[in-house]
């Protein structure tokens, strides 16, 4: 609801986009038909940056808290907190090593290497429509759809490594005869 704009609120549930759209509404100021574009220095106006007025997340989260009652289970469902799902056509290097290792540990840590970069933890989704066959595909589509899980990052500080020769500052002036 922050970031979309009210000609989207059709992608929302309907007591969401009522909020966007509807004159009664508490939070209709966030959502201006009418707004600015500063375009300076930009040779066409989608590159051009709206001015917009910034939400008041206490009054967002306030008014949207108010209606979440009108949710529909689905909707109060989709509107959760989730785990992220990774689908996986089961041709790819990653699928193939996933089934194998589920069938042996139950959950894996994946490195960068067959998984084209991706980093994380993939665990078996259990629900009902994912429910594996002996292939380890819950679909004739042969798409794999299993629990991901961002890996824990450390805090990175950046700073110049050891052993490196940082040159002498050399500043330019220019003569003016």
């Amino acid at each position: 609801m922050s970031v979309l704009p009210p000609t989207s609120a059709h992608a929302l549930p309907p007591s969401y986009g009522s909020l966007m759209t509807t004159d009664d509404s508490s939070i209709l100021d966030f959502y201006p038909n009418d707004f600015d574009v500063d375009s300076d220095g930009k040779r066409f106006l989608w590159q051009g940056i709206c001015k917009l007025p910034f939400i008041d997340e206490e009054r967002l989260l306030a008014s949207t808290k108010m209606i979440e009652k009108d949710l529909t289970e689905e909707e109060a469902k989709r509107n959760a907190e989730n785990p992220d799902k990774l689908f996986l056509h089961i041709s790819e290097n990653l699928a193939l090593r996933i089934i194998t290792s589920f069938n042996n540990e139950g959950s894996i840590e994946q490195k960068t290497g067959l998984s084209g970069d991706i980093n994380g933890f993939v665990h078996p989704n259990l629900e009902p429509e994912y429910v594996r066959d002996s292939n380890g595909c819950g679909n004739d589509l042969d798409v794999l759809c299993v629990y991901y899980d961002s890996p824990c990052f450390s805090l990175h500080i950046p700073h110049v490594l050891e052993g490196t020769s940082i040159p002498e500052l050399i500043t330019w002036t220019s003569k003016r005869s």
